[in-house]
């Protein structure tokens, strides 16, 4: 019995377990779904697997009160271990399509119980959510596609992946991604009413709260009403119960308008109440006007959408806030709105983007206040078979503008509008600008037509207004009335002018304006009778306005000058309408133009027009002597004639540029046919032949030329234009090949570049993806020379070059490379941004750079050596590079031709951090070490900032000084300015001299050249200096030549304002030396050179004397007084004498009672060729070439004086040549200096001499 009980446990254990596991089987999960298809409310269609792997329904069905849910091929892993707390948990949960309806009424009825609609959230219960009987957790669900819909609207949706957690009525979805989501509000079938004008928007009421978090649409759109967007990315978060939304993160992209970040709530019940903050980084895009770019925006919205109230503000400078009320269920949007337009100071045009050059200096007086009102009009969305529906009104708004405006010369200009728009007319009630002195007026009404075609009709009064001053060639003034109308319909237009009765001046000549006249797109002239006189101009136009009774018209320039700035030349034109004759003829002529950069001798116009059945013209323009771009043509003619079937155009030119070109054109069906006939060119880059016909069409309805490809060809090098689409959209090409001697014109013409080169450019162009651009470049064997005359030249060569470009929506890229001597030398990279504001990159690296063989294309140095290396990345903006990494110059060497001085071991080192760069660098000139350390920073401006430390420098100034030196310099540059501060001291110095050269006092660098009015024609210094040096001379600065010798020192302070002159204080102190006066050596006891301000002006206080031992006496001369001024000329001796026996001591060495009265004679003799050297005589000597330092004087003493003539022959031979006073005795000398202290002296007299001399220095 035992073994029996046991035998039964057993069997119903094991079919308690088959119960269990049975549904685990394929066969027992297709019969536990078909159960629960059979007594629950889902509809299960199975597909295959079973409940321990994976599942496969082909559709599953939750049908509910209020919604139905239905899912297309679902592919489930369970976790079976979520079954023992009642939920059902997915490994895997794939869905290939979910549908979801919002059943009918659940969103409510429009004729429902008002109270029951205005119920909020709060006063709903659970009862009235859905509740799903079991819950759901997926970790990954996969959605091929969603579909919900209800009454009015839907949503769709491509694939997304999320976490998804159902429990009870919340539905939580996290970690999403969903793409290609679309959003659909349509208006209510049974809330349409055909009468009202009040859009009825239904309710969305979800029966079940939706909490999502970390949810990203990509390229979500939606079309609310029959208004489309699409935007790039939505990011969300917040929740959705019933008819409440509430979005706690709400980020969004579009390439319209920017980025928004923000938070709101809205119900969509009733008219929709919403709360909205929102902040919007406003895009770079073509929808928004420039100024918004990259732009702040902060926006608030509440109310409901039938009383929305928007309030925006746009940060930075200026400031924009608006203030609008909109109703956007009515179908005419009525709306008001006021903006304000704020800043700190005045409002400059210049700032705002896209404002015209013309108006870059008005400015604004803030704030700008504009308001409006009316209707934004009614939408008229598309019907279904895409005509326009007739309903609704066209906009009715009314506006008005007021601000305070100066530039264009006017000061404190204000500036009122006022006008309504209804319908397509723009009502134009009174536009005024006034000053506030009320010296300009002005006054316009009228209105604008809109609707159908273009027309206007506006009546212009003034008591008085300045020409506004858009240049410095026109002003004046003008007052009185004009009405002005016109038209412009598809390519037709006309334009008419009435009651013209305007007077004034321009440019001081008188100008008058009288008449009417009008003209239309076909030419024809209306009723027109206008004179006018303006700037020395004439202008006459005569017409009846009836066919066949003729016109006039008559144009005459006498200075275009006048009308256009650096121009100048004179103008006639005059057209003939023959009476009774469908005949215009026209005949001009042109004398002595010059028009930017073109210049004309002389040239004439000639030409007709016949209004005939088929209209035919003919024109011949021919012009002597013109000049463009340096470009010399002694004649150039250009012929046309023909219909507008069938014609031709001729070019004939010879010159620089000599050949012909013949265009043969027609045209038939809005599309023109083009033949350019074969040729050839002689230019002064050689004779360039097209040995092929080239093809041109033009096509009107398309709007685009085409050319067909063709090629150029001179000797062995050719510029081949590919096939040329040209339009809103198109393509290109060019091949260029050849030798680089091709550019050669381009160079200066003491340059030749010889080398291969190949180039390649292939580009195209739409309105969509815009102009894209790619090429290649390749060099070889380049060498490059320049002639420095008489049969010298310098060479440099390169191994090859190549480079690719290219150019699209990403900007310019470029990568070139340049080899030599067989290793890459150069490598730059650089990506260019489309915007001139967006991040640019890019690297360049120098390898091995030899300065040395640039030195012989450098005439005035006579030693350039070094080696540079260095790599950089750049980044940043093209008005703001940024760049990082080093720059070396190694083993450097300098030298001038006109200095000995060199530079040599130059090490320079320039370390790129950003927008700054150190530099330190050591160098060794002229025997002593220099050293320098800086910064170079570029932002905010170019600024450098180095310091100077060197010792014991020799300087060298060919062919009289020399300097022993050292400094201590700070040197500040910017834009337009030197800063110069610190020390330098000359330790020693030799300056030797004997006679400046002619022509060597030339102008100062710092001169500034004018014209007549005292315009600049010239200024040398494009910067100012400012500077704060001390010049500290030691007492061993020796000055020598012919009339001095002296040893100098002292200190000089050095200072100069920006802008203003230099100014030099401090005194030089003569140590010792002497002073040839009065051919004599006198030694300088006292000298003493004072600066007070002015270098040119020192003041001079020096005293030189010489000692006549045998007398016993001193005798000398004392200058004092300032060097520009009268200087105070005295003479002195110990002891104390008169004025007269103290110039005979000084002149003669003894005074005027020696030698028996005689000294007399001799000393009116000194005294005189003083006078006589002065004179035209002696100057006329001095200029024989070969001849100079010719002078009369007195030499000797007592019995032995004399009259002396002497003089230099050549720069080494002195000869002087002396008649004695009291003793018939000749005396001629003649010294050839063999050197500077070196000489060889004869002299002829009673006895005759040979002697040799060396000068020397005891110190």
């Amino acid at each position: 019995m035992r073994s029996l009980w046991r035998t039964i446990l057993l069997l119903a254990l094991l079919f308690f377990m088959a119960l269990l596991f049975a549904p685990f089987t394929q066969q027992g999960s297709r019969a536990l779904l078909a159960m629960v298809d059979l007594f629950s409310p889902l509809e299960i269609e199975y597909g295959g697997g079973s409940l321990d792997g994976q599942l496969r329904l082909e559709r599953l069905v939750l049908p509910t009160a209020g919604v139905t849910l239905e899912l297309h091929k679902l592919i489930t892993v369970l976790a079976p271990g979520c079954l023992w707390r009642s939920a059902i948990c997915f490994h895997q949960l794939q869905v290939g399509h979910l549908d979801i309806t919002i059943l009918s009424g659940t969103e409510g009825d429009p004729g429902r119980n008002p109270t029951a609609e205005n119920r909020t959230v709060k006063d709903r219960t659970n009862s009235e959510l859905i509740v799903f009987p079991f819950a759901v957790e997926a970790d990954f669900l996969e959605l091929e596609s969603t579909r919900v819909h209800w009454q009015d609207g839907e949503w769709r949706q491509g694939p997304a992946s999320m976490q998804l957690r159902i429990s009870g009525s919340i539905i939580e979805v996290a970690s999403a991604v969903i793409t290609e989501a679309h959003l659909e509000l349509r208006e209510s079938e049974t809330a349409k009413d055909p009468v009202s004008d009040t859009i009825v928007l239904s309710p969305i009421d979800l029966p079940l709260e939706l909490k999502v978090g970390e949810l990203l649409l990509e390229r979500p759109s939606w079309n609310f009403y029959g208004t489309q967007h699409q935007l790039q990315s939505l990011v969300l978060e917040g929740s959705w119960r019933n008819t409440q939304l509430q979005l706690t993160q709400l980020g969004v992209a579009s390439t319209t308008w920017g980025e928004l970040s923000g938070q709101g709530a809205l119900q969509f019940e009733g008219d929709w109440p919403l709360q909205a903050d929102l902040d919007v980084s406003l895009a770079r895009s073509t929808a928004l006007w420039s100024g918004l770019h990259g732009r702040q925006l902060a926006l608030s919205a509440d109310g409901t959408l039938a009383s929305l109230t928007l309030d925006v503000v746009v940060a930075g400078t200026p400031e924009l806030a608006v203030e609008a009320q909109l109703n956007t269920l009515d179908r005419q949007r009525p709306f008001s709105a006021a903006a304000r337009v704020a800043s700190l100071g005045e409002l400059h045009l210049a700032d705002f983007p896209g404002v015209p050059e013309v108006f870059a200096d008005v400015v604004l007086e803030a704030p700008v206040t504009m308001s409006a009102d009316g209707y934004l009009g009614a939408e008229s969305p598309l019907q279904a078979e895409g005509s326009l529906r007739a309903e609704g009104s066209l906009p009715t708004q009314r506006f008005k503008l007021q601000t305070v405006a100066s530039g264009l010369g006017y000061q404190s200009m204000q500036i009122s509008v006022d006008g309504q728009h209804d319908q397509g007319l723009i009502l134009l009630e009174n536009l005024q600008l006034q000053d506030k002195v009320g010296t300009n007026d002005l006054r316009a009404a009228g209105q604008i037509s809109v609707s159908d075609e273009l027309r206007w009709a506006v009546q212009l009064e003034s008591g008085g207004f300045d020409l506004p001053q858009l240049s410095e060639f026109a002003f004046g003034r003008l007052q009185g009335s004009v009405q002005v109308n016109g038209a412009v319909q598809g390519e037709t237009w006309q334009v008419a002018v009435e009651d013209v009765d305007l007077q004034g001046d321009i440019n001081g000549l008188p100008a008058r304006i009288n008449g009417f006249g009008g003209l239309d797109s076909g030419l024809l002239l209306a009723s027109s009778d206008l004179r006018a006189e303006l700037n020395g101009a004439r202008l006459l136009l005569q017409s009846s306005g009836v066919r066949g009774q003729g016109g006039r018209f008559e144009l005459a320039v006498a200075d275009l000058g006048r009308w256009h700035p650096g121009s100048r030349g004179q103008l006639q034109l005059q057209a003939l309408l023959a009476p009774g004759k469908q005949q215009m003829q026209v005949s001009g002529m042109l004398q002595d133009i010059e028009w930017g950069g073109l210049t004309i001798k002389e040239g004439t116009v000639a030409g007709d027009y016949h209004v005939v059945a088929e209209p035919a013209f003919k024109l011949d323009i021919a012009v002597e002597e013109a000049v463009l771009a340096g470009v010399e043509l002694s004649s150039v003619q250009l012929l046309a004639g023909g219909t507008l079937s069938q014609h031709t155009v001729s070019v004939i030119s010879r010159g620089d540029v000599q050949g012909k070109l013949d265009l043969a054109g027609s045209l038939q069906d809005q599309q023109w046919r083009g033949r350019l006939e074969p040729t050839s060119l002689h230019t002064p880059l050689g004779i360039w032949q097209l040995t092929q016909a080239v093809a041109a069409t033009w096509s009107t309805p398309q709007q685009q030329l085409v050319l067909d490809a063709h090629c150029w060809q001179q000797q062995q090098s050719r510029v081949c234009p590919g096939e040329l689409l040209l339009g809103a959209q198109g393509s290109s090409s060019l091949e260029v090949a050849g030798d680089m001697s091709l550019f050669e014109g381009l160079l200066p013409t003491q340059v030749e570049l010889h080398g291969d080169l190949k180039l390649q450019l292939e580009g195209s162009w739409d309105s969509i993806g815009g102009v894209v651009v790619r090429g290649h470049s390749y060099t070889r064997s380049l060498l490059l020379t320049r002639h420095h005359g008489e049969g010298e030249s310098a060479s440099i060569g390169w191994d090859k070059g190549e480079g690719v470009f290219g150019y699209d929506s990403t900007g310019l890229s470029l990568d070139w490379q340049m080899h030599r001597e067989g290793h890459k030398i150069v490598d730059l990279q650089l990506l260019l941004p489309p915007q001139r504001d967006e991040a640019m990159t890019g690297s360049v690296s120098l390898e091995q750079i030899q300065l040395g063989v640039l030195a012989s294309f450098a005439p005035s140095l006579s030693a350039l050596e070094g080696e540079v290396n260095g790599s950089l990345q750049l980044a940043g903006t093209v008005d703001r590079p940024l760049a990082n990494g080093m720059l070396q110059l190694s083993g450097g060497r300098l030298a001038m031709v006109a200095n000995p001085t060199e530079v040599n071991d130059l090490d320079l080192t320039v370390q790129m951090q950003g927008d700054k760069a150190q530099v330190r660098g050591n160098a060794v000139v002229g025997g002593g070490k220099l050293q320098l350390v800086g910064e170079l920073a570029t932002q905010p401006e170019l600024r450098l900032q180095l310091a100077m430390k060197g010792a014991k420098h020799t300087i060298l100034y060919p062919p009289y000084t020399e300097l022993l030196i050292s400094e201590n310099l700070n040197i500040m540059a910017t834009n337009g300015l030197l800063g110069i501060t610190g020390e330098i001291v000359v330790h020693k110095g030799l300056l030797e001299f004997e006679q400046l050269p002619e022509g060597s006092v030339a102008l100062s660098n710092d001169v500034v050249q004018v014209d007549y009015t005292g315009a600049v024609i010239r200024e040398e210094l494009p910067f100012d200096v400012n500077m704060d040096v001390w010049v500290r001379i030691r007492d061993r600065f020796k000055v020598t030549g012919s009339l001095l010798q002296a040893t100098l020192g002292g200190d000089l302070h050095v200072l100069q304002q920006a802008g203003q002159p230099l100014q030099l204080f401090g005194s030089l102190n003569t140590i010792g030396g002497e002073l040839r006066a009065y051919q004599k050596q006198l030694k300088i006891k006292h000298g003493v050179l004072s600066f007070t301000g002015t270098p040119a002006n020192p003041a001079l206080d020096v005293r030189a004397q010489r000692d006549i031992s045998g007398s016993n006496v001193t005798a000398g001369v004392q200058v004092r007084g300032r060097l520009q001024e009268e200087l105070v000329l005295e003479v002195y001796s110990d002891p104390v004498m008169s004025q007269g026996e103290t110039m005979s001591y000084l002149m003669r060495g003894r005074g005027l009672d020696a030698g028996a009265g005689a000294d007399g004679t001799a000393v009116a003799l000194s005294l005189a060729s003083g006078v006589v050297n002065r004179t035209t005589l002696v100057s006329e000597l001095n200029r024989v070439p070969g001849v100079s330092d010719v002078q009369f004087g007195a030499d000797g003493s007592g019995d032995d004086t004399a009259a002396t003539v002497s003089g230099y022959v050549g720069g080494r031979l002195y000869l002087s040549y002396g008649v004695g006073l009291y003793e018939p005795i000749n005396v001629l000398t003649a010294r050839l200096y063999l050197g500077t202290r070196l000489w060889l002296e004869v002299v002829s007299s009673l006895e005759n001499s040979v002697d040799l001399y060396y000068s020397f220095d005891l110190d």
